[in-house]
Formats: structure tokens, sequence, C-alpha cells
């Protein structure tokens, strides 16, 4: 066990800092980024940024396999060359990393400001070439998974969350879609369960455990990106994970909604990329993100749809507006990726 340190965590930002950056000046600013009390956008004297991110967690797996600043630095020296930022040092003292800055931007303030443009296209790619990255080196990356995040994990957790789903089918498409038609909707819970089989049995890939669009940095005068947050490795289905990143919640904002970045174009040049580490044929690709794109707003249907008859229910202080977000949820439900016979039914159900 080490002896804890006299000097604090801000002291420890302003030391490390000028020197992690090659001819880095000295400080001249510290400052908490809004919502993430453990991470500063440090400010040097020549007028350039860096961001300091403490893992309060570390300490208690530090050793392991998985020790988290350990599978940073591991991840970000195999992924050179990806959209992601560099990693200027690591201090295990204060269980500090230090990353280029690139922006305050992130992909779900841009889709929030409907100014997307082109960040649909370089998501993908962006995601594509790190999960190549990630299957190419499995061998580095698999004895460092995370606990609770094995292949057999995600199984489980993927039956416990969408068990219930297929009986709620009829309700949530009643719902959505203003129609009364019980008898079609109960006919499609067949068909709902058949595609929840065909995607648990994909195989999972290596990657990260943490992928929503606020994990991902715009800087959209660039035109690039850069995501971030590989802390933890775990297994899971690359569509599912390319599901999560590019949809954006807006939580917490006044005018908040729900926007998927994902069109039938993008799922197409999806596949076209994944077909480079993925063993299934482009139709079934394609079907792979049509159908967790499907899963994943009709999960987050029906979690909105539960929480309304509270009104002091958590989730609708984050996700404001809960009407006009079932009205995006239906019209993100009914507009296919691609003509997968299974999906394209199901979301003709919530076809208006």
């Amino acid at each position: 066990m080490r002896a804890p340190s006299s000097e604090t965590t801000i002291e420890a930002v302003r030391r490390i800092a000028p020197a992690a950056v090659r001819g880095g000046s000295a400080v001249a600013c510290v400052r908490s980024l809004p919502g993430h009390p453990n991470v500063w956008k440090v400010a040097l004297g020549d007028g350039s940024f860096l961001i300091a991110k403490q893992h309060v967690f570390a300490p208690l797996v530090r050793g392991e396999p998985h020790d988290m600043l350990a599978v940073e630095q591991l991840v970000h020296a195999r992924l050179s060359g990806a959209p992601v930022p560099r990693l200027y040092a690591a201090d295990t003292e204060h269980d500090l990393v230090f990353f280029e800055w690139c922006g305050d931007r992130t992909l779900d303030d841009v889709c929030q400001e409907g100014a997307t443009g082109a960040c649909g296209r370089l998501v993908v790619e962006g995601f594509s070439r790190i999960q190549s990255l990630f299957c190419a080196r499995s061998d580095d990356f698999a004895p460092r998974t995370f606990p609770g995040c094995y292949p057999g994990d995600l199984r489980r957790t993927w039956r416990r969350t969408t068990g219930s789903l297929a009986s709620a089918l009829p309700r949530l498409c009643s719902r959505l879609s203003g129609s009364a038609d019980g008898k079609r909707y109960a006919a499609m819970s067949g068909t709902f369960t058949e595609l929840l089989q065909f995607l648990e049995q994909a195989a999972p890939l290596p990657g990260p455990t943490d992928y929503n669009a606020r994990n991902i940095v715009i800087d959209p005068a660039a035109r690039s990106l850069r995501f971030i947050e590989f802390s933890r490795i775990g297994w899971d289905w690359p569509e599912r994970r390319l599901t999560q990143y590019t949809t954006s919640h807006g939580a917490g904002r006044p005018d908040g909604g729900i926007r998927s970045v994902l069109t039938p174009a993008l799922a197409a040049r999806y596949a076209a990329l994944a077909s480079e580490y993925r063993a299934e044929p482009l139709a079934e690709i394609e079907a792979l993100l049509d159908g967790h794109h499907f899963v994943f707003h009709l999960l987050a249907a029906r979690t909105l749809l539960d929480a309304l008859p509270d009104p002091g229910h958590p989730l609708l202080e984050r996700w404001r507006n809960p009407e006009a977000r079932l009205a995006q949820l239906r019209r993100i439900l009914s507009i296919p990726l691609c003509g997968d016979p299974r999906t394209t039914a199901l979301r003709s159900c919530f076809a208006s």
C-alpha cells in the first residue's frame, strides 16, 4: 500500500501538466468541466489546453489485469491512428491521466443543435476503425476484460433486459402509434422474439464499455472527432455500441429530445466497413444494426412510458418534454435502416 501523498490533486495537475506536453509552459488555469468534478480543462500559459482526468475508482482495481490506468494507456497505445485523443502522461500517485484537448462540444450537443452535417459518416468510419483495431489486437485486450463484462454476462443481461419486451409490444405500439389494432400488434410478438434471438446469437467483440453520444468530442469546423473513455474493456455487439454512440438524448436540457444519427445510407456504410472484421454477410450485418437500433429505442420508449405516471420520477428531470420525446421515438422506430423483413414488419407498427 502506498503512503498517501500530501500533494492535492489540483497541485499534482499543475505540477505534471507542463511536462506532459513537450515544450509546455506553466499552468495558467485549471477548471473542472461542468458535471464532471474529476475532469479538468487545463490552460497553459502559451494559450494551449489539455485535459486531466482522475480515475477515482482506480485504487479498487490497482494491480489487477483490468487496472483502469494501465488499460487506458494500453488502449491508446494500440489505437494509434484511430480517432482518439493523444494520451500525454499518467500519474499513478493521484490516478491521473492527461489527454490532448479536442474541444468542448460532444456529438450529443451537436445533435441537439441540429448541426450534425457530415458527423454521421465520421462517427461510423471512426467507430469502425476503432472496432477493427480492437479485433486485430484482441489477444492484448481480452485478458484485460473488466469483471462482469464477458460474453456470458452480456447475454444474461440482454435476456433480463429484453425478456418482457415481447409481451409489452402491443401496449407500446398502441400508445405510440395512436392505433388500437391490438390483434395485429399481438401477432408481431413472435417476430420480435425471433429478432431478439437473432441479435443474441451474433458474436460479441471486445471494445469499450462506455459508449454514448457524450463520449464523442466533435470539432465541426475541422470536420474531425475523437472518441473518449477507454478505461474499461468489455464484450458487446458492435452494432449495439454504434447504436448508442449515435443516439443523442439531450439529458437535462430544457429543449432536449431524442435524435438518432443513423440512416439507411450510414447503415450500409457501416456494414461495408464491418465486413472486414465481422464474419457475417453484408445483409446480415445491416440487419444486426437495424435490429439493435430498433430494440434500443423500444426500450427507451418503455422506460419513458413507465416513468410518466410518477411526476417526480428522476428520469423526467433528465428527459424533459416527455410527450415530444415519445413522438420522436415513434418516428425513429418507424424508419427501417435496411430491408430486413423482421425489422421492416415491426417498424411498420409505428408508422403514422
